[in-house]
């Protein structure tokens, strides 16, 4: 089951250094309830990304962002 179809992260700004990149933007999406994604579900916040690459690949991803509206919305949908 996914719990948020239309996932997005919109990146405004980055920077790197060696092997470390950090992105700065916006993550968004609708989370579904009783499979719809119903405007009151929906939720931007801003957001920054910590990647470490090795190898080329991504060795860590870490995400900063207040999580507060995201834990809301769950209780409303999970009491509903």
């Amino acid at each position: 089951m996914e719990l948020v179809l239309d996932f997005r992260i919109e990146v405004l700004d980055r920077f790197v250094a060696n092997e470390t990149v950090v992105l700065l933007g916006l993550a968004s999406g609708t989370f579904v309830q009783d499979g719809e994604l119903r405007p009151e579900n929906r939720l931007s916040v801003p957001a920054a990304w910590r990647v470490l690459v090795d190898s080329e690949l991504v060795a860590v991803w870490q995400l900063y962002a207040n999580q507060h509206s995201m834990h809301e919305i769950l209780k409303r949908i999970s009491a509903a």
